[in-house]
């Protein structure tokens, strides 16, 4: 599967560069960036940090609604380690199969550690889909069809279902009788301490919605970031236009068929984005240097798992 999706970005990226963008145009999706805006430039940096920092404490907010005497040091040592392996791995939810792994080896709890990741998942996709479906609003009709807005529509109020599947008393409960005749079997046992490891979050309704206002947060931040890439590349884009469909591309590299999201997401913003007017060279340009940005948001994670192994094997000796 590796291969698979290694091929498939490189594929995509051939294709992309040498069949939809002119020859004359090739050399433009590196040369643009001597152009670059070093001061908005920047911004993108720092709210990219931002990002990450307002991220794990968003989970950590999570985790103390079950635990809360959960310490903030090793609970953002492991959000930041997992971003950093994470990104590597050829499957999106990699980090999150860290996250989930290594904060069990913490606090010896496998299903409270796996439902605080969902959680985390779920309230983040919201928000996204949230975002794109407010700023559809205006666009309808002009710059979105109907037919268009509808789908991201859908995708919203299912994923407000599902969000409220997660943190309902009842759903909680029902799914508890489900699991009641087969509580024995390992499967069964499994499954009933997932179950029951959401209604600790359940029992705390305001502290999910103080998850769900940073997830918007987090969200408005992503999209100011492409933003700010825009205009450091000097590309002339009504601002709006970012907040419709930074969040419908992170929702499509979600899926699972590239390593890191590499070349879905340049088709991607090359889709939209040529509606607007960007030549398809500055589409790729600017995906790239949005995935750098990613590239930078794991040096964090990159330095405390550095440090850490140097300290590990350190005592060891």
């Amino acid at each position: 599967m590796l291969l698979l999706r290694v091929a498939v970005s490189l594929a995509l990226l051939a294709y992309l560069v040498l069949v939809t963008v002119p020859p004359a145009d090739r050399a433009k999706i590196v040369a643009i960036y001597a152009r670059c805006d070093l001061l908005y430039l920047l911004a993108a940096i720092c709210l990219t940090f931002l990002d990450r920092l307002l991220s794990g404490w968003k989970w950590l907010m999570l985790l103390r609604a079950r635990q809360p005497g959960m310490e903030a040091g090793p609970v953002m040592q492991v959000f930041f380690v997992s971003t950093f392996l994470g990104y590597f791995l050829p499957s999106s939810i990699g980090g999150d199969a860290i996250r989930i792994f290594s904060l069990s080896r913490l606090n010896r709890d496998l299903a409270g550690s796996t439902s605080s990741v969902v959680l985390d998942r779920a309230f983040g996709t919201l928000g996204l889909l949230g975002i794109a479906a407010v700023a559809l609003l205006p666009a309808v009709g002009s710059a979105v069809s109907l037919a268009d807005a509808s789908i991201i529509w859908t995708l919203t109020v299912g994923a407000l279902v599902g969000v409220l599947v997660l943190s309902s008393r009842t759903c909680n409960a029902w799914a508890l009788r489900l699991i009641g005749p087969d509580r024995q079997g390992p499967i069964g046992r499994r499954l009933l301490r997932l179950v029951e490891s959401f209604r600790g979050f359940v029992e705390r309704k305001w502290i999910l919605v103080r998850v769900f206002l940073f997830s918007l947060a987090v969200q408005v931040i992503r999209v100011l970031i492409v933003l700010f890439l825009g205009i450091s590349l000097r590309f002339e884009v009504d601002p709006v236009v970012y907040f419709i469909y930074v969040p419908i591309i992170t929702v499509i590299t979600f899926l699972p068929i590239s390593v890191a999201g590499v070349g879905v997401r340049e088709a991607a913003f090359l889709f939209f984005f040529t509606q607007v007017g960007l030549p398809a060279y500055a589409c790729i340009s600017l995906s790239l240097l949005y995935f750098s940005m990613g590239i930078v948001a794991t040096l964090p994670g990159a330095a405390v798992y550095a440090l850490s192994g140097f300290a590990r094997r350190k005592a060891q000796a």
